[in-house]
């Protein structure tokens, strides 16, 4: 009961599609290795700093779609497909005292099948924790951007996401006669909480057409816990006066951690290798060792009649998850192959690695993750004049993305203990997506 009250009621994933898919088409067809280029809505995401290169209002919409195919010894495990719409908007430059600019913008994504979602598996059942319902949540990020000289600018701005918490409070009555007319009753609270988080960026131009960038994203979490009270009436025999149980009460405490985002650091270079031809490198580093047990774990302890009755339930805890930091590197290239009065035509393409951060499933856990090779391709048409209601060009941007999941094998310390034993995991995920950017 306890599990599918959280698997109900919780808020929230073990992470967000951002880090797995990407932000927009143009960033998404480099494989997100933009940390320095990024200039349009996707700035909220990869580095706030980057508003400052955008020279008035601009608005994005978006769509993409990612079907996994998740195996367990070579059975596909009928994942849930990730998508939704990805939207945001570039606010234009306000000129500041001494030849500061200040820019702003907003980032929104919302799944099409669920507002959110949370799933909670037992510890020891073989799950693709970085996958799935990991994905499907609301996101909101709003940041902003001071440009303070030509060649460097600052930007902050907040992520936002609204959780869950609550549970039910019962009240169990003797059926006796001076209790004629009175029930057993009960009552389910849910609370509903904002959360905020911090990013920062940095943005440096040394030379024409070299470019340095550095994002931080901070470490988002939530604890969604589940506080179930049972209070039970003195229990009497017959008409007897004297109760044969004083009241009592049960209390069971649970507790899940319901999304899971890690500290991340990304320092990004670009260089224009001419006016058409340009070439990027991303390294992230993420600390993924704070990631908590995503399974519920819970204790019950017993007050009044019933403790005395019984005493006190042993209550255990899981065992760490003990995932490790990584490193993830990225690259990404675009071109532009054609132009001309009418439009101009861009390809884009990008490589980047994402080894795992779980522990090899040795024990009782049983995290289901590989190395992931993610080879990304994109296509770009920005048209000059397409529509007088618009101030300046329109995009239309188109990506693809392939996620190689490495085969990697579960061998147990004692393959008898779980009831699950040896296993093998691997697959891979097929994203598409399409934006398209309208200048004001």
């Amino acid at each position: 009961m306890v599990a599918l009250t959280i698997a109900l009621t919780a808020a929230g994933a073990r992470a967000n599609p951002f880090d797995a898919y990407g932000v927009g088409s143009r960033s998404a067809g480099m494989a997100s290795a933009v940390t320095a280029v990024v200039q349009d809505f996707g700035s909220v995401y990869y580095n706030p700093a980057g508003l400052a290169q955008n020279g008035g209002m601009e608005a994005s919409v978006g769509y993409f779609y990612a079907p996994p195919t998740l195996e367990i010894n070579g059975q596909d495990i009928d994942e849930d497909t990730t998508s939704g719409l990805v939207a945001g908007f570039v606010s234009p430059p306000l000129e500041l005292p001494f030849g500061i600019k200040m820019s702003g913008g907003g980032l929104f994504h919302l799944p099409d099948k669920r507002v959110a979602r949370t799933l909670a598996i037992p510890y020891d059942q073989p799950t693709y924790v970085l996958y799935g319902a990991r994905n499907q949540r609301t996101m909101v990020m709003f940041p902003f951007c001071f440009e303070l000289a030509p060649w460097i600018s600052v930007g902050a701005g907040i992520s936002l996401f609204v959780d869950s918490s609550g549970g039910p409070d019962f009240l169990l009555r003797e059926d006796r006669p001076d209790n004629e007319g009175l029930f057993s009753e009960g009552t389910i609270s849910a609370t509903q909480h904002g959360r905020f988080y911090p990013v920062a960026g940095l943005l440096v131009k040394p030379t024409e057409g070299l470019r340095f960038g550095f994002d931080y994203r901070s470490k988002n979490e939530a604890l969604y816990e589940v506080p179930i009270d049972v209070s039970i009436e003195a229990l009497h025999i017959f008409d007897i006066p004297v109760s044969i149980l004083p009241e009592s009460k049960i209390v069971l405490r649970q507790q899940v951690f319901s999304f899971f985002s890690p500290d991340q650091f990304t320092l990004g270079g670009a260089w224009n290798a001419t006016d058409d031809l340009l070439f990027t490198l991303d390294v992230t580093y993420a600390l993924w060792s704070a990631f908590q047990q995503p399974s519920p774990e819970g204790a019950t302890t017993y007050e009044g009649g019933l403790a005395l009755l019984l005493g006190q339930n042993p209550n255990f805890g899981l065992p760490p998850p003990d995932f490790h930091d990584i490193v993830i590197p990225a690259v990404g290239t675009e071109y532009r192959f054609h132009e001309d009065d009418h439009v101009e035509l861009f390809v884009r393409g990008g490589y980047r690695y994402r080894p795992t951060p779980a522990p090899e499933p040795k024990g009782f856990n049983n995290f289901a993750d590989t190395n992931v090779h993610i080879f990304a391709v994109g296509f770009g048409a920005r048209f000059p004049h397409l529509l007088s209601v618009v101030r300046g060009p329109i995009d239309i941007d188109l990506h693809g993305q392939y996620l190689m999941l490495e085969e990697r094998d579960a061998r147990k310390t004692n393959p008898v203990a779980d009831g699950y034993g040896n296993f093998t995991m691997g697959g891979h995920v097929l994203v598409g997506g399409l934006t398209g950017t309208f200048r004001f």
